[in-house]
């Protein structure tokens, strides 16, 4: 990710489901539209309280995609940069983002990832499939 070198604000981010989550990114990087987020929060979003915390891992992930920098002051440098939503031109099919001034060629995209923490059954009476019992002959 590039190096938050401006103040962070709130975002909105598509998941692949469709569902709006409110996202702090910097804002001097991702307010450019082509990374594809949304530039007012959702208020669906905030109302169920969805957000993402792309500083630490959790067990949802943005999709983002990987450049090489093409011109600037470090040429051949790599950043990440998350993208907003599945349809903003550098997910479906483009291969160079201009950010800041700065030219970069997309090399790779990695979608989202979710993890789920493994289940225990509690042994309650809560409705799930072992509560079932057979029937009496």
């Amino acid at each position: 990710m590039p190096s938050p070198s401006g103040s962070r604000r709130w975002f909105t981010y598509t998941d692949d489901e469709g569902k709006a989550w409110s996202v702090q990114l910097d804002e001097s990087t991702y307010e450019n539209t082509v990374l594809g987020f949304g530039q007012t929060l959702d208020a669906d979003a905030l109302t169920n309280r969805r957000y993402l915390h792309v500083s630490h891992p959790a067990s949802f992930q943005p999709r983002y995609v990987i450049c090489r920098q093409q011109d600037g002051a470090t040429p051949g440098r790599t950043q990440r940069f998350f993208i907003g939503s599945q349809t903003t031109t550098p997910w479906t099919g483009g291969t160079i983002l201009s950010i800041n001034g700065i030219t970069y060629s997309i090399t790779t995209k990695v979608g989202e990832v979710r993890t789920y923490p493994p289940t225990v059954d509690t042994g309650l009476t809560d409705g799930d499939v072992d509560d079932l019992t057979p029937a009496a002959p």
